[in-house]
């Protein structure tokens, strides 16, 4: 199970945003991006993350998040370097 408790983005927001972000926070406070997870592992957790509702439409539906989430986590890492100002 996948549980999101970062309350700070609990509004409303874009799926690709909160992945995003969530791929991000791999890299952890100092900021070590070869933890990030690369394209396979970002793959196997929509492969789950999508498998319940839409099991036939995993392989389609999880190049989309793909592309999302990359595009996302760019802005939270920008959103993380504005934080620290």
């Amino acid at each position: 199970a996948l549980y999101l408790i970062d309350y700070e983005y609990a509004s409303y927001n874009y799926r690709g945003f909160d992945i995003g972000n969530h791929f991000a926070e791999y890299a952890g406070f100092e900021c070590d991006y070869s933890l990030y997870p690369n394209m396979n592992e970002q793959y196997h957790f929509f492969r789950h993350y999508l498998q319940p509702d839409r099991p036939h439409e995993v392989c389609y539906i999880g190049r989309h998040f793909l592309t999302l989430a990359t595009k996302f986590s760019d802005l939270s890492v920008i959103n993380l370097f504005i934080g620290r100002e």
